[in-house]
This record gives C-alpha cells, sequence and structure tokens, in this order.
C-alpha cells in the first residue's frame, strides 16, 4: 500500500478532524475536573483515573474514526470489536493499577501533607455541637462561616474559604476512624493545606450557650491560643457568634502580626474592633501625630476595657506633647490594671 493511499485513506475517514475534536474535549473536560477536584477536594485517585481513560479514549476515538468516518463502515466489524474490547480492558486495568499505586502511597501521606502546610493559611473548622441539641448544629457552620469571613477581610492572613472547611471535614469523617482532637486538626490541616486551625466547640450551661475555641499550629502539632469562652444567652446566640468572631481575629492578631506580637502573653486577645483601632491609632503614632493617635488608642482601651496596651501609647503621646499629667493620669489607671498587661 502506497503512502499516498494511506493519506487518501485517513482523509475520507476524517481522522485527523476526529483527533483533533477530541484531544479538544478531553482538554476542556481535564480543565473542569481540575477545577471542581480542587474545589470538592476529589480523591487524587479519581483525578488520575480520569486523565488515564482519557488517554485511552484517544486510541478508542482513533478506532471508532476508521471504521466510522465519513466514508467509512456503519456496522460494527469483528477487528473493530475487538480493538475496542481490548482498549476496554486496557482501561480498566490502567485504574485498578492507579487505585493500588495510590494505596500504596497511603503511609506516606502525612508526612507529605505536613510538608505541604502553609504556616500563613487558616482554616477555620466547624465548630462542634455540644449542646446535645440537634437544632443547634447550623450553629457551628454558622461560626465557622463568620469567622472565616472577618479574616478574609482583614488581608491579615490567608483563609481558606468556608466551602474548603465543609470538604475538609467530610473527608476527614469519611475515615471513619475516631480520632484525638489534635488528629483530628492535623488531619483537616492536611485536607486544606493549611498551617494553623481555628477549632472549637459549644457548650449548654443552664439557659446560656459557650463557645470555646482554640488556634492550633498543624505544622508542630503545638497549641498557639485557647480562646476565652464567650457565654450568651440561649436566645442570643449570633450575638455568642459575633464576640466569639472578634476574639478569635484578636487572637489571630497577636500570632501573625509582629506590631502586636509583644502581647502574646496578654490574659485573653483583644476584640478584632480594639485592635484595629490600636492599628490605627499606633500608625498615626509613628508617623508623629500624636494628637490625631490619642483618640484612637483611647478607643481602643474602651472597646475592651481588658486591653491596656494601648493606654500605655496614649500616654506616651501625652509624654510627647508636653502633657504630662494627662500621661500621669493613664499610668495610674494602668497601674491599678497591671495583672492584665502583657509581659514586656
Amino acid at each position: 500500500m502506497s503512502q499516498d493511499s494511506i493519506l487518501e485513506r485517513l482523509k475520507e475517514r476524517k481522522l485527523v478532524q476526529w483527533a483533533l475534536a477530541y484531544l479538544a474535549g478531553a482538554w476542556l473536560v481535564l480543565q473542569v475536573t481540575d477545577i471542581l477536584g480542587d474545589q470538592f477536594a476529589w480523591p487524587s485517585a479519581l483525578l488520575r483515573s480520569i486523565t488515564v481513560l482519557l488517554g485511552i479514549g484517544f486510541l478508542a476515538a482513533l478506532v471508532l474514526a476508521w471504521y466510522h468516518g465519513e466514508k467509512g463502515q456503519q456496522r460494527v466489524s469483528g477487528p473493530e470489536l475487538l480493538m475496542l474490547t481490548t482498549l476496554l480492558a486496557i482501561a480498566g486495568a490502567a485504574v485498578v493499577w492507579v487505585r493500588q499505586n495510590q494505596e500504596g502511597a497511603a503511609p506516606n501521606l502525612r508526612s507529605e501533607g505536613a510538608a505541604s502546610l502553609n504556616p500563613k493559611r487558616v482554616l477555620v473548622s466547624v465548630f462542634e455541637n455540644r449542646t446535645g441539641d440537634p437544632a443547634l448544629d447550623p450553629l457551628g457552620s454558622m461560626a465557622a462561616d463568620w469567622i472565616t469571613r472577618g479574616l478574609s477581610e482583614t488581608g491579615m492572613v490567608e483563609v481558606a474559604s468556608f466551602s474548603t472547611a465543609l470538604t475538609s471535614a467530610q473527608k476527614v469523617s469519611a475515615g471513619g476512624d475516631p480520632l484525638t482532637d489534635l488528629a483530628r486538626v492535623r488531619a483537616l490541616a492536611e485536607a486544606a493545606g493549611a498551617g494553623t486551625v481555628v477549632s472549637g466547640a459549644y457548650y449548654r450551661q443552664g439557659g446560656a450557650i459557650q463557645f470555646q475555641a482554640q488556634v492550633t499550629d498543624a505544622v508542630r502539632e503545638k497549641l498557639l491560643r485557647t480562646i476565652e469562652p464567650v457565654s450568651v444567652p440561649g436566645d442570643s446566640a449570633l450575638r455568642g457568634v459575633e464576640d466569639l468572631r472578634q476574639r478569635v481575629m484578636g487572637a489571630l492578631a497577636t500570632v501573625f502580626d509582629p506590631k502586636i506580637a509583644s502581647m502574646s502573653g496578654h490574659s485573653r486577645p483583644p476584640t478584632y474592633a480594639a485592635y484595629r483601632e490600636y492599628i490605627n491609632g499606633q500608625a498615626l503614632f509613628i508617623r508623629g501625630d500624636f494628637r490625631a493617635a490619642i483618640p484612637h488608642l483611647s478607643r481602643a482601651a474602651a472597646l475592651d476595657t481588658t486591653f491596656k496596651f494601648p493606654l500605655l501609647q496614649a500616654a506616651a503621646a501625652h509624654i510627647n506633647l508636653g502633657e504630662y499629667a494627662q500621661a500621669d493620669s493613664i499610668y495610674r489607671i494602668v497601674e491599678r490594671s497591671r495583672e492584665r498587661l502583657a509581659p514586656a
């Protein structure tokens, strides 16, 4: 058979057109799969299987094009059926191999996951309902979503989306085996690629609901901050979620913001509203605008009465303005509550 004859037969059966059309469709499938796999945390074995099947499907498309091109045969022949059956068997064997290879690599997932954790990426996990009342289940998701939104707005850290928190929780729960609190935090972190995890639970205490939370370094498996419990009346659960958000955001500020890291020994983190006023006042203080800084620093202390650090800077601003009496008055206030100050 001459080369011209082969080219003519390929042209008649539109083999090139079929191949290009299939490759374009396969590329689109891979792009969509990549996006969905990332959003819904599909297992890597599934993603690899799809890639393998698309590759074998290309060969099947060529077979179909040869026998059913525009001028090809329209009835299924023996050789065609044999080739398609062989490709189907190869596809099945390839999928089995991919799954077995994935399972064989399972013991190393923990170490690989540890290497991929980003300490500056924060995951806020769904809070556990330990009230015994299933009607309060949505409160755990609401708390996680609200805190995630607040952190995203600050731009202070990279925050895993709330949908990532949900899919991570589903993946961990699908494991079936009971986990300790620390092991669960670590598993959630690896599922989301986050090195820092905010987790917690809420309880019934008489007629009140109490929220508890902590910030964990999943890379070193170390507790970074324990958030002071937030208690609210049972009919004010949403207010509790907002108070909790403020506390968590303030706690993370003491972890990630070098301007306020010196307060890590503070008896409890400030609310984020207080922290924000403090940062605004500090920025003005650094620029030498002491008069404008004082109201921000005073508001920071007023928004969170346990947060005395801004008062020290306000006193320093008064001293720089030559207002020693005002500075002395502030120092006396601070002295009366010095046990609440962070260590120098």
